[in-house]
């Protein structure tokens, strides 16, 4: 059928109220969430107070937790390099101890060696001295120069190993020294001089490997 045009105007004034409607939902709709462009344009993006304290003192908390953590990590990293310092202190101290007993026993290693051959020398020297209070014939000094020359060799080997005889006639008595087995009545020395020699002692380096055996002034 063919609409006239009071008909078309009819149906345009009833049109008209739900147009209305559809624009009004419309600009709600728009008002609600925005352009296309900037769908949260109206969103209110401030926070209240208590939010923003809340947020606050959440960031302190975890500052000072990462702060405590760093501490104990940085007394950590000293309390190690103290303990390996002084590991390495002891062991630098444990390597020159051993340097030292090393040395030590490289310095005095004849000593068993050459104590062993004092009591040659003292076999030597009794019999010079008997010698000298016997009279010898020609055959007998020759023989007795070669022992002294043997003895001597002996003096010079040891001087080499650092061995020397301990000067003790006429000094006073030293018991770093010597050892005192007797005493004798003595008007030309004062008191504890020592005046005769029992049995030579010697040295070697810094150390007395035997004492002079002697016999003082009273």
């Amino acid at each position: 059928m063919k609409k006239t045009k009071k008909d078309a105007v009819t149906e345009n004034a009833a049109r008209a109220p739900q147009d209305n409607l559809e624009e009004q939902d419309s600009s709600k709709t728009t008002e609600t969430c925005g352009t296309a462009d900037n769908p949260v344009a109206d969103k209110d993006d401030s926070q209240s107070p208590s939010e923003s304290t809340q947020k606050t003192e959440a960031l302190e908390s975890e500052i000072a937790s990462l702060s405590s953590q760093l501490k104990a990590a940085q007394d950590a990293l000293a309390q190690s390099k103290e303990t390996a310092l002084r590991q390495l202190a002891e062991q630098e101290n444990f390597k020159k101890r051993k340097q030292q007993e090393l040395d030590t026993f490289k310095k005095y290693a004849a000593e068993k060696t050459i104590l062993a051959f004092l009591p040659i020398l003292d076999n030597f020297s009794l019999a010079f001295s008997q010698q000298q209070q016997e009279g010898l014939s020609e055959k007998e000094k020759q023989i007795t120069d070669g022992f002294q020359l043997i003895h001597n060799q002996l003096i010079s080997i040891l001087e080499k190993l650092d061995v020397k005889e301990i000067d003790a006639l006429h000094t006073p008595l030293d018991p770093a020294f010597h050892q005192a087995i007797s005493q004798r009545d003595d008007d030309k020395h004062p008191t504890d001089t020592v005046v005769e020699v029992v049995q030579k002692g010697y040295t070697l380096l810094d150390r007395v490997i035997r004492p002079s055996m002697v016999i003082t002034a009273s």
